[in-house]
Order: C-alpha cells, then structure tokens, then sequence
C-alpha cells in the first residue's frame, strides 16, 4: 500500500476514504424505510475492508488486514435493522467452485 501511495501521491488518505465510506453508509441506511429490502452492491476489497472497520469500530491498522484476505467475488452482508448496523457475514466464497476461490 506504502507503494501505491507513493505512485498515486494525489490519492485520498485512509481516514478521508472512510469518512466518504461513513457518510454513504449512514445516508444510505438512513434512506432505507422498507423492512425486509436487499439490496446488492458490488465494490472493490478497499471498500469492503472500510465498510467493515467502520460497522466494526475497528482502527484503520484493521483495515490493511482485512485487505489481504479478501477474497475475489467474496460476499459480505451488512445488515440494516431498527437504526443498527451489524457485520452479518464476511469473506464468504460458498457460491463458488473451489478453482474460482482466489485472492489478491
């Protein structure tokens, strides 16, 4: 990461990252008034390892871990429920064939 930092010296910093990440998250939910609704959103593992420091209250040393485990089409719930956000699933790969379980 030092690195792509290095290359890219105009990128945003972590911290401004996920208080952008913060802010959709809490607009977001705060948008939702259906009980019951799903919705899929695809990213990338930078923000999925944001999305979990952040419903986790984890340090930004966190995300940098999470990062290099996060697996290539991993699911990961967040669920949404009586103005609470919870982790309900993380990293999961069950819906693929074991040669499709790759990483960064």
């Amino acid at each position: 990461m030092g690195q792509w930092r290095r290359a890219y010296p105009g990128a945003i910093k972590l911290g401004e990252f996920r208080e952008q990440l913060r802010d959709w998250l809490s607009s977001h939910t705060q948008a939702q008034h259906a009980n019951g609704q799903i919705e899929v959103v695809v990213t990338s593992a930078g923000s999925i390892a944001a999305l979990v420091c952040e419903v986790m209250g984890l340090p930004d040393a966190s995300w940098y871990s999470l990062l290099r485990v996060i697996r290539n089409a991993s699911l990961t719930e967040v669920l949404y429920s009586k103005g609470k956000v919870s982790l309900l699933s993380f990293n999961g790969v069950s819906h693929l064939p074991p040669q499709l379980n790759t990483s960064m």
